[in-house]
């Protein structure tokens, strides 16, 4: 039930980002999905402390809500990578699926020590580096307000997405995509 949980929340998740991210903006989509992934953490290592007293509905729920927060990121960030470089977006998202499987790979050395201390220990963890990674996006997208864009020359990334009619404007409203 807890896969299955997980497995709906993960398909909610990648369907619902792309439509979110042409909508309401590449960083929020990704901010969210960070909160989403930090809170069920964070409920996760609570369930653990509590023990099973509470029963399986509550880590059932936070585990479709990591499914979501961990699956939105697909869609915005390739949009992102094929705003800022169309001319070389196959290389970009080639090497964002790299870079992700050399992420997959270091959690499991992550998770192998945090779960040495508890299953607890290993979801605040997880929690952490959410948290970070949205400070760390919040602040670059701060900066890259007050720097020039590279891209800003280019016409796809200069006042519309890529990816919007001519009537619609860029769904971040920026000159780059500050992902």
């Amino acid at each position: 039930m807890i896969l299955a949980c997980f497995g709906a929340g993960a398909t909610c998740g990648s369907i619902l980002s792309g439509a979110a991210a042409d909508r309401y903006g590449q960083p929020l989509v990704l901010r969210a999905g960070l909160t989403l992934q930090a809170s069920a953490l964070a409920a996760l290592a609570a369930l653990d402390l509590a023990g099973p007293r509470l029963g399986v509905i509550p880590a059932a729920l936070a585990f479709t809500l990591l499914g979501v927060g961990s699956f939105n990121y697909g869609a915005p960030q390739q949009r992102c990578l094929m705003e800022l470089a169309p001319g070389s977006s196959t290389t970009l998202v080639s090497l964002n699926s790299s870079a992700i499987y050399v992420g997959i790979g270091l959690s499991g050395a992550v998770g192998g020590l945090t779960l040495q201390a508890s299953p607890a220990a290993n979801c605040l963890a997880g929690a952490a580096i959410a948290v970070a990674t949205a400070l760390i996006a919040r602040h670059r997208r701060t900066e890259e307000g007050k720097q020039p864009c590279p891209a800003a020359h280019d016409p796809i990334t200069t006042g519309r997405s890529a990816f919007s009619s001519p009537a619609q404007p860029a769904s971040s409203g920026y000159a780059c995509c500050p992902c």
